[in-house]
């Protein structure tokens, strides 16, 4: 990926728990693109979140059992939640909505 930019601009634009968003260049045509950059301590970072939450949650069920639901919803969560580290899943996505959009407009 880096091969084709140029001119990556070192400070980002955007920032989040995961990741930054930096301004670049396309070599082949100067395009201006943005490109979203995972943070490398994203993935531990979310694991362990998870692991004390799951832990916490498990905690409020034994003691709460009437919220047994809020250990199912943090199951859950961390499902979902760890697919926001999937770059190429959040593509897939980012394209599918465009398709939509496209047929829309045409």
């Amino acid at each position: 990926l880096l091969e084709n930019l140029d001119n990556i601009d070192k400070r980002p634009i955007a920032s989040a728990s995961i990741g930054q968003v930096h301004v670049a260049n396309l070599k082949t045509t100067g395009e201006k693109v943005v490109v979203k950059v995972q943070h490398p301590s994203a993935r531990a970072t979310m694991t362990d979140d998870f692991v004390s939450l799951k832990i916490i949650s498990r905690i409020v069920t034994l003691l709460e059992p009437e919220f047994e639901f809020f250990e199912i919803l943090m199951r859950e969560w961390a499902v979902e939640a760890k697919k926001e580290l999937d770059f190429d899943f959040e593509l897939s996505n980012l394209e599918a909505a465009l398709t939509s959009v496209d047929s829309m407009t045409a």
